[in-house]
């Protein structure tokens, strides 16, 4: 049996040993209720702006629609990287180069030989089908969020939504708003 209260005559060590424990859980207590609050709510407001900003991007992705470009362009920081789906390549028809950026992300570029095989990519509910090239754009480094894709090529750029269609010269879609170039 653990016995908690001084034997014989160590009364003066019980009573140090007892305020040691006390005090320094009640100094430990005290220093994360105080420098805790604070920074949790500063992080909290943080989250918040980021979650707001993230899916005010993500916006004119959450709707099925299906874009038929040459060549398309997506610019993004890495954490939008889980929306992206990227294209299932065919060997000897499709291709894959990877560069290195200065600000420490990477250029990931698709190019495709054969117009009725377009290459395939998602962003959330959104369908890309490049004829000629995709080019997918890691920015590195300390970037504000961002996620921009753009649609264009000598051919229109068609839009697919439900039964609609509309063709363009170009698509774009910057700062969380999509906008057509007739």
């Amino acid at each position: 049996m653990k016995r908690f209260e001084p034997v014989r005559g160590d009364l003066a060590r019980g009573v140090r040993s007892c305020l040691s424990t006390v005090l320094s859980s009640a100094a430990v207590l005290l220093l994360s209720a105080c420098a805790g609050g604070a920074v949790a709510d500063a992080d909290g407001r943080v989250e918040v702006a980021a979650a707001q900003r993230e899916s005010q991007l993500l916006s004119p992705y959450r709707v099925e629609r299906t874009v038929l470009a040459d060549r398309a362009r997506i610019v993004m920081t890495g954490n939008f990287y889980d929306e992206l789906v990227l294209p299932a390549l065919r060997p000897g028809v499709q291709e894959e180069s990877r560069v290195v950026r200065e600000d420490g992300g990477t250029e990931i570029v698709f190019t495709n030989r054969l117009p009725q095989s377009p290459l395939k990519l998602g962003i959330g509910s959104l369908t890309v089908l490049a004829v000629e090239e995709a080019r997918v754009v890691l920015l590195g480094g300390r970037s504000a969020f961002r996620l921009d894709a753009e649609f264009d090529g000598r051919t229109p750029v068609s839009l697919l939504e439900g039964a609609a269609r509309e063709d363009c010269r170009s698509i774009r879609i910057q700062d969380g708003v999509l906008s057509r170039q007739p």
